[in-house]
């Protein structure tokens, strides 16, 4: 009851210039231009990489086995000695609905020596657009290849709704990688009908989010959890029981 028996060490993951920083009132400008908030155990692990060799053979996760975090001076230094309590590290838990936050993480517990962010999208090479992507090149995660070959059998048998169904039902059921280049693969065949009706392709393309959202939101979910765009509301018909038909509606009486 009164005895230390393992130190934990809490490690955050944060996106490019997505750090938290924490203000007093009136100098949060001050604070989000200050360097050393700007560094965090993570831009620092980054760092360490960079300018320690031997630091690139361990997992983000395993640092703090052999550094420690030194709070004032806010970077990783190599232990001195042995610590007496065995120490942990642990990443924050992301939720998978946070993307890109996720897919990072997931990078963080299988990359070794990463300089940057940038270097953690890079696999064989090659720069991928985002994190996800990253991950399935290095088979961390499954493709949406199945997924699209669904959508375009779908697409050439079904109609422009039960493709929005099937997409929605994908989206919840499924957890694809990368929802929005997904939504972009089948976007044309998912707003044809909107499409023939206006003969507007920024119309079509609102209904169809619009219509996608309405789908989502019956799960208690949105387009943004998904990393798909919002409808122009602007674009979009009025509600059948907006004021402006309730005038027609009488005027045509």
């Amino acid at each position: 009851m009164h005895k230390r028996s393992h130190t934990i060490v809490r490690l955050p993951v944060h996106l490019e210039d997505r750090q938290t920083v924490y203000f007093a009132p009136g100098q949060a400008q001050q604070r989000v231009q200050n360097d050393d908030q700007r560094r965090t155990k993570l831009t620092e692990f980054f760092t360490l990489n960079t300018n320690d060799v031997e630091a690139r053979q361990y997992l983000y996760h395993e640092i703090p086995v052999h550094y420690t975090w030194h709070q004032a001076q806010r970077r990783w230094v190599r232990r001195q000695r042995r610590m007496t309590n065995e120490t942990l590290a642990r990443m924050y838990v992301v939720n998978p609905l946070d993307r890109d936050r996720f897919h990072l993480r997931l990078l963080l517990l299988h990359r070794r020596g990463s300089q940057s962010f940038r270097d953690m999208r890079t696999v064989d090479g090659v720069v991928h657009e985002s994190y996800g992507a990253a991950a399935i090149a290095l088979g961390l995660l499954e493709s949406d290849r199945a997924w699209l070959v669904c959508m375009e059998e779908s697409a050439a048998l079904d109609t422009p709704r039960q493709l929005r169904y099937l997409f929605v039902t994908i989206l919840v059921m499924c957890h694809p990688a990368e929802p929005l280049a997904l939504f972009q693969a089948n976007e044309a065949s998912m707003m044809e009908d909107f499409n023939r009706r206006f003969q507007d392709l920024d119309r079509a393309r609102a209904t169809s989010l619009d219509a996608i959202g309405d789908l989502l939101r019956a799960h208690g979910k949105t387009l943004g959890d998904y990393g798909l765009p919002n409808p122009d509301v602007g674009l979009l018909e009025p509600e059948q029981d907006d004021q402006l038909f309730v005038a027609i509606d009488v005027a045509l009486r």
